[in-house]
Protein backbone atom coordinates (compact mmCIF):
# COMPACT_ATOMS: atom_id res chain seq x y z
CA UNK A 1 0.00 0.00 0.00
CA UNK A 2 1.03 3.41 0.25
CA UNK A 3 0.47 6.43 -2.64
CA UNK A 4 3.89 5.45 -4.76
CA UNK A 5 2.56 1.66 -4.56
CA UNK A 6 -0.86 2.83 -5.70
CA UNK A 7 0.21 5.15 -8.62
CA UNK A 8 2.18 2.74 -9.89
CA UNK A 9 -0.22 -0.15 -9.78
CA UNK A 10 -2.88 2.09 -11.20
CA UNK A 11 -0.25 3.09 -14.36
CA UNK A 12 1.16 -0.38 -14.52
CA UNK A 13 -1.94 -2.77 -13.12
CA UNK A 14 -4.20 -4.06 -16.30
CA UNK A 15 -6.96 -6.22 -14.30
CA UNK A 16 -8.14 -8.89 -17.55
CA UNK A 17 -11.41 -9.66 -18.06
CA UNK A 18 -12.91 -13.13 -16.37
CA UNK A 19 -11.45 -16.22 -17.92
CA UNK A 20 -13.59 -17.33 -20.88
CA UNK A 21 -14.25 -20.67 -19.06
CA UNK A 22 -16.04 -19.27 -16.73
CA UNK A 23 -19.60 -20.15 -17.02
CA UNK A 24 -22.72 -18.51 -15.08
CA UNK A 25 -25.69 -20.61 -16.64
CA UNK A 26 -28.87 -20.62 -15.12
CA UNK A 27 -27.34 -18.34 -12.00
CA UNK A 28 -29.81 -15.11 -10.90
CA UNK A 29 -27.35 -11.84 -10.23
CA UNK A 30 -28.12 -8.87 -8.13
CA UNK A 31 -26.00 -5.55 -8.33
CA UNK A 32 -26.70 -2.28 -6.89
CA UNK A 33 -25.24 1.21 -8.62
CA UNK A 34 -25.38 -0.55 -11.94
CA UNK A 35 -26.92 2.59 -14.67
CA UNK A 36 -23.47 3.19 -14.91
CA UNK A 37 -19.49 3.24 -14.40
CA UNK A 38 -18.33 -0.19 -12.32
CA UNK A 39 -22.14 -1.38 -12.15
CA UNK A 40 -22.82 -1.61 -15.79
CA UNK A 41 -19.64 -2.41 -16.48
CA UNK A 42 -19.98 -5.74 -14.47
CA UNK A 43 -23.54 -6.30 -15.23
CA UNK A 44 -22.43 -6.33 -18.64
CA UNK A 45 -19.45 -9.25 -18.09
CA UNK A 46 -22.00 -11.24 -16.00
CA UNK A 47 -24.05 -11.22 -19.19
CA UNK A 48 -21.49 -12.08 -21.73
CA UNK A 49 -20.66 -15.43 -19.10
CA UNK A 50 -24.23 -16.51 -19.33
CA UNK A 51 -26.14 -15.16 -16.07
CA UNK A 52 -30.09 -16.65 -16.72
CA UNK A 53 -31.62 -13.28 -15.07
CA UNK A 54 -29.60 -10.56 -13.74
CA UNK A 55 -31.18 -7.55 -11.60
CA UNK A 56 -30.07 -3.90 -11.98
CA UNK A 57 -30.51 -2.43 -8.66
CA UNK A 58 -31.13 1.82 -9.43
CA UNK A 59 -31.64 4.78 -8.45
CA UNK A 60 -33.22 6.42 -11.48
CA UNK A 61 -35.72 3.88 -13.00
CA UNK A 62 -35.03 6.16 -16.73
CA UNK A 63 -31.29 5.76 -16.73
CA UNK A 64 -31.89 1.98 -15.55
CA UNK A 65 -33.96 0.99 -18.51
CA UNK A 66 -31.10 3.08 -20.23
CA UNK A 67 -28.60 0.27 -19.00
CA UNK A 68 -31.16 -2.27 -19.28
CA UNK A 69 -30.75 -1.62 -22.90
CA UNK A 70 -26.82 -1.86 -23.49
CA UNK A 71 -27.09 -5.70 -22.31
CA UNK A 72 -28.48 -7.65 -24.71
CA UNK A 73 -28.21 -11.28 -24.85
CA UNK A 74 -31.75 -12.97 -25.72
CA UNK A 75 -31.80 -15.65 -23.32
CA UNK A 76 -30.78 -13.27 -20.26
CA UNK A 77 -33.84 -12.03 -18.25
CA UNK A 78 -32.25 -8.12 -17.46
CA UNK A 79 -34.77 -7.02 -14.87
CA UNK A 80 -34.82 -2.64 -13.88
CA UNK A 81 -35.40 -2.33 -9.69
CA UNK A 82 -36.00 0.50 -7.98
CA UNK A 83 -33.86 1.23 -4.73
CA UNK A 84 -33.08 4.37 -3.34
CA UNK A 85 -30.45 4.07 -0.72
CA UNK A 86 -30.97 7.27 1.38
CA UNK A 87 -34.32 6.13 2.65
CA UNK A 88 -35.10 3.13 4.73
CA UNK A 89 -38.62 2.45 3.37
CA UNK A 90 -36.71 1.92 0.14
CA UNK A 91 -33.83 -0.11 0.78
CA UNK A 92 -35.90 -2.54 2.83
CA UNK A 93 -38.85 -2.70 0.07
CA UNK A 94 -35.67 -3.37 -2.26
CA UNK A 95 -34.19 -6.22 0.18
CA UNK A 96 -37.85 -7.49 0.46
CA UNK A 97 -38.66 -7.78 -2.97
CA UNK A 98 -35.33 -9.83 -3.22
CA UNK A 99 -36.11 -12.02 -0.63
CA UNK A 100 -39.10 -13.57 -2.63
CA UNK A 101 -37.13 -14.69 -5.95
CA UNK A 102 -37.15 -18.24 -6.45
CA UNK A 103 -33.01 -18.07 -6.51
CA UNK A 104 -30.25 -15.20 -5.98
CA UNK A 105 -26.62 -16.74 -6.39
CA UNK A 106 -24.61 -13.64 -6.33
CA UNK A 107 -25.18 -10.07 -5.09
CA UNK A 108 -22.39 -7.13 -5.81
CA UNK A 109 -23.68 -4.20 -3.38
CA UNK A 110 -21.61 -1.32 -5.56
CA UNK A 111 -23.88 1.49 -5.05
CA UNK A 112 -22.24 5.12 -3.87
CA UNK A 113 -22.39 8.47 -3.69
CA UNK A 114 -19.20 11.08 -2.57
CA UNK A 115 -20.36 13.97 -0.93
CA UNK A 116 -17.92 16.86 -0.52
CA UNK A 117 -20.59 19.13 1.25
CA UNK A 118 -22.34 18.03 4.59
CA UNK A 119 -26.12 16.75 3.83
CA UNK A 120 -28.33 14.16 5.71
CA UNK A 121 -29.90 11.49 3.99
CA UNK A 122 -33.98 11.38 4.30
CA UNK A 123 -33.59 8.72 7.19
CA UNK A 124 -32.03 11.59 8.86
CA UNK A 125 -27.92 10.65 8.49
CA UNK A 126 -25.60 12.25 7.01
CA UNK A 127 -25.56 10.94 3.44
CA UNK A 128 -22.09 8.92 2.51
CA UNK A 129 -22.84 7.44 6.13
CA UNK A 130 -26.12 6.55 4.65
CA UNK A 131 -25.68 5.01 1.41
CA UNK A 132 -22.34 4.15 1.33
CA UNK A 133 -22.23 1.88 5.06
CA UNK A 134 -26.16 1.58 6.62
CA UNK A 135 -27.77 0.74 3.84
CA UNK A 136 -25.28 -1.53 2.23
CA UNK A 137 -25.05 -3.17 5.73
CA UNK A 138 -28.95 -3.63 5.84
CA UNK A 139 -28.94 -4.95 2.29
CA UNK A 140 -25.98 -7.43 3.35
CA UNK A 141 -27.99 -9.06 5.80
CA UNK A 142 -31.24 -9.18 3.56
CA UNK A 143 -29.73 -10.02 0.38
CA UNK A 144 -27.90 -12.95 2.85
CA UNK A 145 -31.13 -14.57 3.45
CA UNK A 146 -31.94 -15.89 0.04
CA UNK A 147 -28.58 -16.78 -1.14
CA UNK A 148 -27.90 -19.09 1.94
CA UNK A 149 -31.56 -20.49 0.78
CA UNK A 150 -30.31 -20.96 -3.06
CA UNK A 151 -26.97 -22.19 -1.77
CA UNK A 152 -28.35 -24.72 0.53
CA UNK A 153 -30.79 -26.26 -2.46
CA UNK A 154 -28.25 -26.37 -4.98
CA UNK A 155 -25.28 -27.36 -2.94
CA UNK A 156 -22.89 -24.30 -4.29
CA UNK A 157 -21.90 -21.39 -2.23
CA UNK A 158 -23.57 -18.40 -3.03
CA UNK A 159 -21.37 -14.78 -3.46
CA UNK A 160 -21.49 -11.16 -1.79
CA UNK A 161 -19.00 -9.08 -3.01
CA UNK A 162 -19.06 -5.46 -1.34
CA UNK A 163 -17.30 -2.87 -2.94
CA UNK A 164 -15.02 -0.62 -1.36
CA UNK A 165 -11.88 1.56 -2.58
CA UNK A 166 -7.98 1.77 -1.37
CA UNK A 167 -9.04 4.82 0.26
CA UNK A 168 -10.24 2.69 3.38
CA UNK A 169 -6.41 3.17 4.68
CA UNK A 170 -7.73 6.56 5.37
CA UNK A 171 -7.31 7.83 9.32
CA UNK A 172 -10.32 6.69 11.28
CA UNK A 173 -10.79 10.01 13.61
CA UNK A 174 -14.16 8.61 14.85
CA UNK A 175 -13.64 5.35 16.02
CA UNK A 176 -12.72 6.46 19.80
CA UNK A 177 -16.14 8.34 19.87
CA UNK A 178 -18.34 6.82 22.47
CA UNK A 179 -21.41 5.88 19.79
CA UNK A 180 -19.23 6.05 16.32
CA UNK A 181 -22.26 5.96 13.84
CA UNK A 182 -24.00 8.99 15.89
CA UNK A 183 -20.58 11.22 16.06
CA UNK A 184 -20.13 10.78 11.97
CA UNK A 185 -23.44 12.42 11.67
CA UNK A 186 -22.41 15.60 13.59
CA UNK A 187 -21.80 18.44 11.38
CA UNK A 188 -18.86 19.31 13.03
CA UNK A 189 -17.23 16.11 12.21
CA UNK A 190 -17.81 16.50 8.27
CA UNK A 191 -14.20 18.13 6.98
CA UNK A 192 -16.02 20.38 4.05
CA UNK A 193 -15.15 20.04 0.13
CA UNK A 194 -12.87 17.27 1.26
CA UNK A 195 -13.62 13.31 0.52
CA UNK A 196 -12.68 12.00 3.81
CA UNK A 197 -15.88 11.22 5.11
CA UNK A 198 -16.68 9.13 1.77
CA UNK A 199 -13.09 7.41 2.48
CA UNK A 200 -13.94 6.80 5.44
CA UNK A 201 -17.14 4.99 4.81
CA UNK A 202 -14.69 2.73 2.35
CA UNK A 203 -13.17 1.45 5.64
CA UNK A 204 -16.35 1.08 7.06
CA UNK A 205 -17.21 -1.31 4.13
CA UNK A 206 -13.91 -3.24 4.87
CA UNK A 207 -14.44 -3.83 8.73
CA UNK A 208 -18.05 -4.79 7.62
CA UNK A 209 -17.51 -7.25 5.55
CA UNK A 210 -14.83 -9.04 7.19
CA UNK A 211 -16.96 -8.93 10.46
CA UNK A 212 -20.14 -10.26 8.62
CA UNK A 213 -17.49 -13.27 7.24
CA UNK A 214 -17.07 -13.88 10.50
CA UNK A 215 -20.23 -15.11 11.20
CA UNK A 216 -20.67 -16.97 8.35
CA UNK A 217 -20.08 -20.06 6.72
CA UNK A 218 -17.77 -20.31 3.03
CA UNK A 219 -19.81 -23.31 2.19
CA UNK A 220 -22.88 -21.17 2.16
CA UNK A 221 -21.90 -17.64 0.91
CA UNK A 222 -18.43 -16.79 0.59
CA UNK A 223 -18.34 -12.80 1.63
CA UNK A 224 -15.32 -10.71 -0.05
CA UNK A 225 -14.68 -6.88 0.00
CA UNK A 226 -13.33 -5.50 -3.42
CA UNK A 227 -11.08 -2.71 -4.56
CA UNK A 228 -12.16 -1.55 -8.40
CA UNK A 229 -9.21 0.54 -8.31
CA UNK A 230 -9.83 4.67 -9.44
CA UNK A 231 -11.79 5.11 -12.47
CA UNK A 232 -13.07 7.79 -14.25
CA UNK A 233 -16.58 7.47 -13.27
CA UNK A 234 -19.28 9.83 -12.04
CA UNK A 235 -19.05 9.30 -8.88
CA UNK A 236 -16.40 12.39 -8.56
CA UNK A 237 -18.39 14.25 -10.16
CA UNK A 238 -18.34 16.73 -7.27
CA UNK A 239 -14.78 16.96 -7.41
CA UNK A 240 -13.90 20.62 -7.81
CA UNK A 241 -9.93 20.03 -7.44
CA UNK A 242 -8.55 20.60 -10.86
CA UNK A 243 -5.17 18.36 -9.28
CA UNK A 244 -7.72 15.47 -8.53
CA UNK A 245 -9.67 15.67 -12.21
CA UNK A 246 -5.87 16.01 -13.78
CA UNK A 247 -5.04 13.05 -11.07
CA UNK A 248 -7.75 10.94 -12.73
CA UNK A 249 -7.36 12.12 -15.96
CA UNK A 250 -3.78 10.51 -15.79
CA UNK A 251 -4.01 7.34 -13.32
CA UNK A 252 -7.65 6.57 -14.04
CA UNK A 253 -8.81 3.70 -15.01
CA UNK A 254 -11.45 2.76 -17.83
CA UNK A 255 -14.76 1.60 -15.51
CA UNK A 256 -14.41 -1.92 -17.72
CA UNK A 257 -11.03 -2.60 -16.26
CA UNK A 258 -12.57 -1.47 -12.49
CA UNK A 259 -15.53 -4.00 -13.62
CA UNK A 260 -13.10 -6.68 -14.40
CA UNK A 261 -11.81 -6.30 -10.32
CA UNK A 262 -15.25 -6.81 -9.15
CA UNK A 263 -16.70 -9.53 -11.64
CA UNK A 264 -13.25 -11.13 -10.47
CA UNK A 265 -14.25 -11.06 -6.82
CA UNK A 266 -18.07 -12.19 -7.42
CA UNK A 267 -17.39 -15.13 -9.18
CA UNK A 268 -13.95 -16.27 -9.87
CA UNK A 269 -12.14 -15.92 -6.04
CA UNK A 270 -12.05 -19.09 -3.99
CA UNK A 271 -13.15 -19.95 -0.72
CA UNK A 272 -10.14 -18.17 0.45
CA UNK A 273 -11.45 -15.35 -0.46
CA UNK A 274 -14.23 -15.19 2.23
CA UNK A 275 -13.65 -12.17 4.50
CA UNK A 276 -10.50 -10.91 2.19
CA UNK A 277 -9.76 -7.77 0.80
CA UNK A 278 -9.08 -7.80 -2.92
CA UNK A 279 -7.06 -5.46 -5.19
CA UNK A 280 -6.46 -5.98 -8.36
CA UNK A 281 -7.82 -9.55 -8.82
CA UNK A 282 -5.89 -10.37 -5.82
CA UNK A 283 -5.94 -11.20 -2.19
CA UNK A 284 -4.66 -8.64 -0.15
CA UNK A 285 -3.79 -7.22 3.16
CA UNK A 286 -5.66 -4.38 3.84
CA UNK A 287 -4.95 -1.36 5.55
CA UNK A 288 -2.50 -1.40 9.20
CA UNK A 289 -5.26 -0.58 11.08
CA UNK A 290 -8.06 -3.10 9.84
CA UNK A 291 -5.33 -5.53 11.04
CA UNK A 292 -4.41 -4.34 13.73
CA UNK A 293 -5.87 -5.27 17.44
CA UNK A 294 -7.54 -1.51 17.11
CA UNK A 295 -8.90 -2.36 14.35
CA UNK A 296 -10.37 -5.79 15.37
CA UNK A 297 -11.69 -4.16 18.33
CA UNK A 298 -13.14 -0.92 16.03
CA UNK A 299 -14.89 -4.02 13.71
CA UNK A 300 -16.81 -5.52 16.75
CA UNK A 301 -17.55 -2.08 18.24
CA UNK A 302 -19.08 -1.43 14.72
CA UNK A 303 -21.09 -4.92 14.41
CA UNK A 304 -22.86 -4.17 17.49
CA UNK A 305 -23.52 -0.58 17.00
CA UNK A 306 -24.38 -1.32 13.64
CA UNK A 307 -27.14 -4.01 14.56
CA UNK A 308 -28.51 -1.85 16.97
CA UNK A 309 -29.29 0.78 14.69
CA UNK A 310 -30.96 -1.59 12.44
CA UNK A 311 -32.84 -2.69 15.12
CA UNK A 312 -34.17 0.17 15.73
CA UNK A 313 -34.54 1.86 12.98
CA UNK A 314 -35.67 -1.19 10.69
CA UNK A 315 -37.63 -2.81 13.12
CA UNK A 316 -39.69 -4.53 9.53
CA UNK A 317 -36.85 -5.86 7.87
CA UNK A 318 -35.96 -9.75 7.82
CA UNK A 319 -32.50 -9.88 8.52
CA UNK A 320 -29.95 -13.13 8.39
CA UNK A 321 -29.79 -15.09 11.57
CA UNK A 322 -26.31 -14.87 12.73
Amino acid sequence: MGVFGFLLRQFIARPAPIPEDVKLDGLTALITGATGGIGLEVARELVGHGVRRIILGVRDPQKGEEAKAELTRMDCVVEVWTVDCEEWKSTVAFGQRAQALDRLDIVILNAGVKKLKYSRAKTGHETNLQVNYLSTALLSLMLFVPLRATARRTKKPGRLSIVSCEVHLTPFRERSATKVLSHMNHKDTFTPFSPERYYTTKLLNVLWGRELSSRTDPKEVIVNVVNPGLCRTEIHRYEESHSFRLFQRLFGWNPAIGGHCVADAAVVADSDSHGAYISEMHVTEPSKFVSSTDGRATQSKLWLETMQLLRAEVPGAKLVAL
